[in-house]
């Protein structure tokens, strides 16, 4: 029988940074968006930075800079749209983002595994507002479940979901 784990007992689950207003003589610092994220993958193309105030900046969490193998996923306005990072990235993500820091689990199984219909599903459930969808971070560390099946199996559906998703991009 499949084993199902909370996420949290799989990656650390890191916030990201709420809004920073731009001021004109503070340090520019890269934020990804939601709409930085594309088939999986992140965008460097379109970036944006904001000037943070020297003090907020030197305040400002380092575990929050996206590192190789973070995986990203929208939990504000989009909600469940997805990327992982292919290399160290001198960026943060906004509040509209969760970075899952993979522990014992394969990065790209994990972007998998969120990408499903049932993990999608149950996102949704978890979204409240009106005008715009957010899920609460304490929801979604304590509600949201992932099928964790053996190193090999991970390896097997990582490489089935990898061809599907090169098909997609081929057929965009």
């Amino acid at each position: 029988m499949l084993k199902i784990v909370k996420l949290s007992e799989v990656a650390e689950i890191i916030s990201g940074i709420g809004h920073l207003p731009d001021t004109a003589s503070g340090k520019p610092t890269k934020f990804l968006r939601i709409t930085d994220l594309q088939n999986n993958l992140i965008n460097l193309n379109n970036i944006k930075s904001t000037k943070v105030a020297n003090k907020s900046f030197q305040n400002m969490d380092q575990r929050k800079k996206i590192k190789k193998n973070d995986v990203i996923i929208s939990i504000q306005g989009t909600i469940g749209k997805t990327a992982i990072a292919n290399k160290n990235l001198d960026c943060y993500v906004q509040s509209s983002m969760i970075i899952l820091r993979p522990k014992g689990i394969r990065p790209q199984y994990l972007l998998c595994a969120i990408n499903t219909k049932k993990f999608k599903q149950r996102l949704e459930k978890l979204a409240t507002g009106v005008t715009i969808q957010r899920v609460a971070l304490p929801s979604f560390r304590e509600h949201m479940e992932i099928p964790f099946p053996s190193k090999s199996e991970q390896l097997k559906i990582t490489e089935k979901f990898q061809k599907l998703q090169l098909k997609i991009t081929n057929l965009e």
